[in-house]
C-alpha cells in the first residue's frame, strides 16, 4: 500500500488503481506555473475544461467582473467571480456537457462577510457599522508585502499527477488544478483552489472540487487605505455565500462570447432535502428546467393542471427547443480547522459549536440555502449578504422569501436566549434541534418538480429577480488560525444525473480523489489524399508497460451530420456511453430515459452533434492488436483510418483516443460496478486539455488560434477537405472546381449549428473567387490562399463584400489563378 497527500485529500491505495490529489506537491516550485494562452484576456484565471462541466474562477486578485471598479472599495465585493467575467460569456460559464454551447448561469461568485460590533465605522459596502465585505486591491497587496513579506500569487490551471507533483507538459492528464492566494482588508489571507478529475466513470468528471482557505493574520484594514487599524485583529463571525444567477441557458456563439438569448422556459432553482440511498439528507441546491410556466392554466398551480401534451419540462432553451434536461447542483461538503481542508482532518466548528455542515441525518442542518427575492439580496450590502448567508441561525433568515418580514432573532429551535441580529450573542440550548430559519426548512408544497423522489425542500422560479444562495459559517478566527471550506459544483442529465454526481463529488472529497485510470495518450487528425478520409494517429501510453492490466485503445467520434432527434439521443448517452466495449452505436443499454411525463413531443427540435458529442465508438483495439496499427510517426505510435462511408467531403468530426485498463477485480463505487477504466475525452482533436483563450468551435473569435499547433491545442473541428489542386490539373481537365451543395436548399448537410455556407472545393493554392449575380454585379470576392498544404476548400458564408446576407437566386463564379480560370453557376434557396 502506497500513501498519497492529495489536494486537501490523504488517502491509501492498491497499486492497480490510483488516485488523484487536491493539495499540490512542490507547491513553491510550481508557484505562477501557468499554461501558455495565446491572446489571454483573462490572465491568471483558473479555466477548468478537462472534465465533463465547464467553468472558470476569477479571484479578486486576478481582476474583477463587468460591474465591479479594480482598487475601489466601495466597488468590490466577489471575492471570487465564477464564469461571465465581461457579460459576454467569453470564459466558460457552467457548462455541461463539457464543449455543449450552452451556458445555465448568468454568472456565479463567492463572497466573504463579516459581522463584528463597529468593524465598519463608515459603512463601506454596508448598511451597517457591524458588517463588512471582504475585498482584495493592490493597496493592500503592498501593504501585506511590506508587513509580512507576502503577495498575491496564481498557480495553473496546470496538470498533476496522482502523486501530487506538477505534470507540466500534461503526460499523463490525470487532473486540472488551481490555485490563488492573496491578502484581504480583514487581515486574512485567502487561498482558493479549484480541482477537476478526468476519468469519465460514473460521472467522476461531472463536478469541480473548491476549497476556499482563510487564515487571519490580524492585520485589519477595513479601508484598504493601506493604513491597519489593528494588527492582533480577531475575526468573530465570518460567513461565505456562494451565489448562482439561474438563467436556463445563454448561448455561445462562434464568435467566442455572447450569442442568441435562449433563456429557459422555465428557470427553476430549489434545494432538495429528500435522503440519499445512505439515508442521509441529499443536501443540494439545484438548477432544473421545469414545465413552461405558460403551460399553466394558473402559476404556479398543481402539475396536475397542466393540459396533456404540455408537459415540456427538460428543455433548457426557450429558442432552439432541445430536449436536453441538464440539471446543475452546489453544496457545501465541509470545512476544516486548518490550511489544507484534508477530509481526515478535524472538522471546524461555526461559532455555535456545531459541525460546518451536519452528519449523518443532520447533513445540511448548518448551511443555508436560500433565494434573492423580495428585497434579500443585495451584494452592495455586507449585512444583507451575511444575513442570507447565514439564514438558518435567525427566526426568519429568509424562510418566508420577504425582506419586510426577516426575523433576526435567534432561532428557537436551537437557541436559548439571544440579541436580535447579534449573533455574537447567540446561547444554543443544551439540547438544540434543528435551526429552520432559512428558505431549505420550508414545509409548503413543491412547484414545478416532475422527477420522483424530490418530496421535501423548496422550489423557486427565477426571472432576474430572485438568485440562489447556499451560505456557510459563522466561524470565528483568532490570530494564527485558519478555516478550510470546502465545496462543489456537478451537473448531469435529469435530477438523477446530476445526484450521481454529486455522490461522485463527496466520493472523492472522503476518499482523497477517484480511480484515475491509464493516462490520455497525445492524439491528432489529418485528411488522407486522395480519397478524403480521416487519418486518427495517436501515442503509446507509459501504462502500455508499466500496468499488467492494460487492455488497449478505443476511438470515439462524434459527427455533426445526421441530425437527430434530441428525445431519442440527445444527451441521453452522455453519461454512461463509455461503459460499453464494442464498435458501433452506443447500446440502448447505456441510454437514461427521458423524463416519463414529458409528453410535449412535437416541441423539440433536431439536434445536432458538436465538441461535447453524442458519441459512437469507432473501434475498440486491444492490446493483442495494436501491432496491425503500428505507425511510426514521430510522437504517434499508431493510426486508424476512418474510411467510414459517412466521412464525406466538407462534413465535420469529432474523434478522441482513450486508453483503457481491464481491472483484474471489478470496481464498485456508489453501486455502480465496472471492469474497466479508461481515459477521457481531454484529448479530442488533439487538444491539449486546457484552455486556449476561446472556446474550440468559435472560429469567428479574433482570439481562435491560426497556427497548425494552436489549432491542435485547442481540439478544432476536422472538416474533411479536399487537397489543393495543380494547375496543371485544372489545365487538363482532371480536376474541375466545383461547389456544392448547389443548389443551396434553406441549409447544408454539412452546416454545423447556425451557420449557412457554401463549399468551394478542389481549389489551386492560390487563386481569386469571384462571385457576380446574373447582371454581372460582383457580389463578392475572395483572394484565397491554402492555409494548409492539404487544404484546397473554401466556405463561403453566403454574405456580401458590404456584409449583407445574399438573398435567393442563380449566382456565377469565376475562379482565377496563374494560368487560367474556371466559371460555373449555383443556387441560393433560402
Amino acid at each position: 500500500m502506497r500513501k498519497l497527500l492529495l489536494i486537501g485529500l490523504s488517502i491509501s491505495f492498491v497499486a492497480a488503481l490510483s488516485y488523484g490529489q487536491v493539495r499540490i506537491r512542490d507547491r513553491a516550485a510550481a508557484m505562477g506555473a501557468r499554461p501558455v494562452i495565446p491572446n489571454n484576456i483573462f490572465p491568471n484565471t483558473g479555466e477548468m475544461i478537462a472534465g465533463n462541466l465547464w467553468d472558470s474562477f476569477m479571484p479578486m486578485s486576478t481582476g474583477v467582473y463587468y460591474s465591479e471598479i479594480t482598487n475601489n472599495p466601495n466597488r468590490l465585493w466577489d471575492l471570487v467571480r465564477m464564469g461571465n467575467f465581461d457579460r459576454q460569456w467569453s470564459a466558460p460559464t457552467a457548462m455541461w456537457p463539457g464543449g455543449y454551447p450552452f451556458s445555465y448561469f448568468w454568472n456565479q461568485d463567492l463572497q466573504a462577510v463579516e459581522y463584528s460590533p463597529n468593524i465598519n465605522p463608515t459603512k463601506q459596502l454596508s448598511s451597517s457599522t457591524d458588517y463588512a465585505t471582504m475585498i482584495y486591491t493592490s493597496t493592500i497587496d503592498s501593504l501585506w508585502q511590506a508587513t509580512l513579506g507576502m503577495h498575491s500569487y496564481t498557480i495553473g490551471p496546470i496538470w498533476v499527477n496522482p502523486d501530487g507533483t506538477p505534470d507540466p507538459n500534461g503526460t499523463n492528464r490525470y487532473e486540472l488544478y488551481y490555485e490563488a492566494g492573496f491578502p484581504t482588508n480583514l487581515g486574512v489571507w485567502v487561498t482558493f483552489r479549484a480541482i477537476q478529475y478526468t476519468q469519465p466513470w460514473n460521472n467522476m468528471n461531472d463536478f469541480i472540487l473548491i476549497g476556499v482557505t482563510f487564515k487571519n493574520y490580524g492585520l485589519l484594514d477595513v479601508a484598504a487605505d493601506g493604513h491597519p487599524t489593528s494588527t492582533t485583529n480577531k475575526i468573530n463571525a465570518l460567513a461565505l455565500a456562494w451565489h448562482s444567477g439561474d438563467i436556463g441557458s445563454l448561448m455561445v456563439s462562434t464568435a467566442g462570447g455572447r450569442g442568441t438569448s435562449t433563456w429557459g422556459y422555465a428557470r427553476m432553482s430549489g434545494y432538495i432535502a429528500d435522503n440519499d440511498p445512505n439515508g442521509n439528507p441529499w443536501d443540494t441546491q439545484v438548477s432544473y428546467p421545469g414545465v413552461n410556466p405558460a403551460n399553466y392554466p394558473s402559476y404556479p398551480g398543481p402539475n396536475s393542471s397542466v393540459p396533456a401534451g404540455k408537459h415540456d419540462m427538460g428543455i433548457n432553451s426557450s429558442v432552439f427547443n432541445y430536449y436536453t434536461d441538464i440539471w446543475i447542483g452546489k453544496t457545501w461538503l465541509g470545512a476544516k480547522q486548518d490550511t489544507l481542508g484534508l477530509y481526515s482532518d478535524s472538522s471546524a466548528s461555526t461559532i455555535f459549536g456545531t459541525h460546518p455542515v451536519g452528519i449523518g441525518s443532520k447533513r445540511g442542518w448548518y448551511t443555508s440555502s436560500e433565494v434573492g427575492v423580495g428585497g434579500l439580496e443585495n451584494e452592495l450590502d455586507a449585512s444583507s449578504i451575511f444575513t442570507i448567508a447565514t439564514g438558518e441561525w435567525y427566526q426568519d433568515g429568509g424562510k418566508s422569501g420577504d425582506a419586510s418580514k426577516l426575523n433576526l432573532a435567534p432561532n428557537s429551535n436551537f437557541f436559548q436566549s439571544g440579541t436580535a441580529g447579534d449573533v455574537l450573542s447567540f446561547v444554543p440550548k443544551a439540547s438544540p434541534g434543528k435551526p429552520d430559519g432559512d428558505l431549505k426548512s420550508q414545509t409548503g408544497a413543491l412547484t414545478n418538480v416532475w422527477e420522483n423522489g424530490w418530496t421535501k425542500g423548496y422550489t423557486a422560479t427565477t426571472n432576474f429577480d430572485g438568485d440562489s444562495f447556499i451560505g456557510n459559517g459563522p466561524y470565528s478566527l483568532n490570530v494564527g488560525q485558519a478555516v478550510t471550506i470546502v465545496g462543489a459544483e456537478y451537473a448531469g442529465f435529469r435530477m438523477g444525473g446530476m445526484l450521481n454526481s454529486l455522490e461522485a463529488a463527496r466520493y472523492a472529497w472522503e476518499n482523497g480523489g477517484v480511480p484515475s485510470g491509464p493516462a490520455a495518450p497525445d492524439m491528432k487528425t489529418t485528411i488522407t489524399v486522395p480519397d478524403n478520409k480521416i487519418m486518427v494517429q495517436w501515442s503509446k501510453v507509459s501504462d502500455e508497460t508499466s500496468d499488467p492490466n492494460f487492455g488497449g485503445y478505443k476511438i470515439y467520434r462524434a459527427s455533426a451530420f445526421p441530425q437527430f432527434s434530441s428525445l431519442s439521443l440527445g444527451m441521453r448517452t452522455m453519461q454512461r456511453y463509455m461503459d460499453q466495449m464494442h464498435a458501433g452505436p452506443i447500446d440502448s443499454t447505456f441510454y437514461d430515459p427521458v423524463n416519463s411525463s414529458f409528453d410535449a413531443t412535437s416541441e423539440p427540435n433536431l439536434m445536432q452533434a458538436g465538441y461535447w458529442g453524442p458519441w459512437q465508438i469507432q473501434a475498440v483495439i486491444p492490446k493483442s492488436s495494436l501491432a496491425n496499427y503500428a505507425h511510426n510517426d514521430g510522437n504517434f505510435a499508431y493510426a486508424y483510418k476512418d474510411s467510414s462511408l459517412d466521412v464525406l467531403l466538407g462534413f465535420s468530426y469529432w474523434y478522441y483516443v482513450a486508453a483503457y485498463n481491464n481491472l483484474s477485480t471489478p470496481l464498485t463505487i456508489n453501486g455502480a460496478t465496472t471492469s474497466h477504466l479508461e481515459s477521457s475525452r481531454v484529448n479530442e482533436n488533439g487538444a491539449s486539455g486546457t484552455w486556449q483563450g476561446t472556446f474550440p468551435w468559435a472560429t469567428q473569435s479574433s482570439y481562435y488560434p491560426t497556427s497548425v499547433i494552436g489549432l491542435k491545442d485547442i481540439g478544432a473541428t476536422i472538416v474533411v477537405q479536399s487537397p489543393p489542386i495543380s494547375t496543371q490539373a485544372l489545365a487538363n481537365g482532371t480536376a474541375k472546381i466545383g461547389v456544392k451543395p448547389n443548389p443551396y436548399k434553406k441549409q447544408a448537410f454539412f452546416d454545423v449549428g447556425l451557420e449557412h455556407k457554401i463549399m468551394f472545393y478542389n481549389l489551386p493554392s492560390q487563386c481569386t473567387i469571384t462571385i457576380l449575380d446574373v447582371s454581372g454585379q460582383v457580389i463578392d470576392q475572395i483572394n484565397y490562399a491554402a492555409p494548409t498544404p492539404t487544404n484546397g476548400t473554401f466556405f463561403w458564408d453566403m454574405y456580401s463584400k458590404d456584409g449583407q446576407e445574399v438573398a435567393s437566386g442563380l449566382y456565377i463564379y469565376v475562379v482565377q489563378y496563374s494560368t487560367g480560370q474556371q466559371s460555373g453557376y449555383f443556387a441560393i434557396l433560402r
